[in-house]
């Protein structure tokens, strides 16, 4: 049951804003997850701060995804996306994103503690001043933690990570609010994913800063559904919607994953 729920990292992070790589469950030394998921983000609405304008963006997303466990209390994740703006010439990989993270030995009432360190760059010279511009350029360090409650069929979750981006680009805050049932070959959660810039310029501000200034804010709800189909392998699917948002897309997300969980 723990190696299944090793993968929920890559099923409820967004592959197009998120960095939160890695869960609060507890796993064991030398167990290790390799994913790849592939989907589309859609979106009709541009959050252009203030009010919104007709945009209109379809983007397929290619994903590979790594977890493994140095220690019973140490993990590394990484993941490596690959954008494909529809309609047009823009295709390239985006921002790839390691993460480490240190578990808490100790829980009480079934309440584990962990600690997150973040860092992604970009993996190409992706333009950034375009309609169908995949990102900001930015190279980002993450700092932050979070608090899981696991019981015998259920989970809820709380955490929190700030990112400290290179100028020009603001840095941010976001945090994840998560909840979920498992039972056999099933896992299922609801997530609600919030991201807040510090600052930053907006879309229709006046100021014609470039984009790479822009203060990226999001509220989005995803939910996750997996299917253990081997002790190894099985398969996942994943709906998100941005509800609200400043400097985004009002985009649907929807993801199709396989996942592989072996022991070394």
């Amino acid at each position: 049951m723990r190696k299944l729920l090793i993968l929920s990292s890559l099923l409820y992070s967004s592959l197009t804003h998120g960095q939160f790589l890695l869960d609060g469950f507890k796993s064991n030394s030398g167990e290790f997850t390799v994913a790849a998921s592939s989907g589309v983000q859609h979106f009709k609405r541009f959050y252009a701060a203030p009010g919104k304008v007709g945009v209109k963006r379809s983007t397929q997303i290619n994903s590979l995804y790594f977890s493994g466990n140095l220690t019973n209390f140490l993990r590394i994740a990484g993941s490596l996306p690959h954008f494909r703006v529809i309609k047009s010439d823009v295709s390239s990989f985006q921002d790839a994103t390691v993460q480490a993270q240190l578990i808490s030995p100790y829980s009480l009432w079934g309440l584990r503690p962990y600690f997150i360190y973040t860092y992604s760059q970009p993996l190409s010279s992706y333009a950034t001043e375009t309609a169908t511009a995949i990102g900001q350029q930015a190279f980002v360090r993450g700092y932050g933690g979070g608090l899981q409650w696991t019981g015998k069929q259920y989970f809820a979750a709380l955490s929190y990570q700030a990112q400290d981006k290179n100028p020009p680009t603001p840095s941010a805050n976001q945090y994840h609010f998560r909840g979920g049932y498992f039972q056999n070959a099933w896992f299922y959660s609801l997530t609600l994913e919030i991201q807040k810039a510090i600052g930053g310029s907006d879309y229709r501000d006046g100021s014609r800063q470039p984009f790479t200034t822009l203060g990226a804010d999001y509220t989005k709800l995803s939910t996750t559904v997996y299917k253990r189909i081997t002790n190894q392998f099985g398969i996942s699917a994943n709906i998100g919607q941005v509800i609200s948002g400043r400097n985004v897309g009002q985009s649907t997300e929807l993801f199709i994953g396989l996942v592989w969980n072996s022991k070394i």
